[in-house]
């Protein structure tokens, strides 16, 4: 499956679901809490890679948006109910996936991905209500594009 989010499957999506694409690109880089020049430059490419269809002034709202709430939303429950509206607001199973191997795909090109990191895959990955089994074949699928790059 490819795990490229593709201007057709943007197209058919809500101004409201693609910013919580961009909430789940953003909660991606700052999992830790401690976002690196390094990571916001793969964020940055990853975010002009994706055709939004979205004027750039409304991408960089939803970017501040994001950026916000993540500053007010201090403790683990608050992150599991941000995450559980995401979920919501993307009910499609492809877009689940592919919204959850874009993060992968930041979380691999920014390094080595952390226990942070791979918690809070699991926790996409169960409010999705994503497989484990298919969990590991996005992951492998990320890995081995990874490696076919390098």
């Amino acid at each position: 499956m490819n795990l490229m989010l593709d201007a057709n499957d943007l197209s058919a999506l809500t101004p409201a679901q693609k910013g919580a694409i961009v909430d789940s690109l953003v909660l991606m880089i700052a999992a830790d809490r401690k976002i690196e020049s390094s990571e916001i430059e793969v964020f940055n490419a990853e975010m002009r890679r994706i055709p939004w269809g979205l004027d750039p002034t409304m991408l960089d709202m939803f970017v501040e948006r994001a950026r916000i709430r993540l500053k007010c939303t201090i403790d683990r429950l608050h992150w599991q109910t941000w995450i559980k509206e995401l979920a919501l607001t993307l009910p499609s199973p492809v877009i689940r996936e592919k919204v959850l191997g874009t993060m992968s795909q930041i979380a691999i090109n920014t390094g080595k991905v952390d226990d942070t990191e791979r918690g809070l895959l699991n926790t996409f990955a169960g409010a999705f209500e994503l497989p484990m089994e298919r969990l590991a074949e996005i992951r492998k699928q990320v890995v081995n594009d990874k490696l076919a790059k390098t």
